[in-house]
């Protein structure tokens, strides 16, 4: 896979669901970390990611299930469900993913 520099892709991140989390973290434009708390769902974000970077989110959850997903230039390529801290993670267009139920 090659890329040309300075390239960059759109991201969004999207988190379907009912009520409200503790917190959404995720991965901006500038490739840092940004945390929104008590956020209301269904909730998603768009950001420009260079094509070499990962884009990511982690959501806190109490007791209701929520989906994440993380589409690049509109294709979905992560897709995961859970209660508790729910992470999905990408990596260019290989999908490299884990999900950790608590609660």
């Amino acid at each position: 896979d090659t890329t040309t520099p300075g390239a960059t892709d759109s991201v969004v991140y999207t988190v379907q669901g009912s009520g409200r989390v503790i917190n959404i973290t995720y991965v901006d434009s500038g490739g840092l970390l940004q945390t929104e708390f008590n956020v209301m769902l269904p909730w998603s974000k768009q950001v420009s990611l260079s094509a070499d970077s990962s884009a990511s989110m982690s959501i806190i959850n109490v007791g209701r299930e929520l989906t994440c997903s993380i589409a690049v230039n509109g294709a979905q390529v992560e897709s995961r469900t859970g209660i508790g801290l729910t992470i999905c993670t990408t990596t260019g267009y290989t999908s490299h993913n884990r999900l950790v139920r608590t609660g």
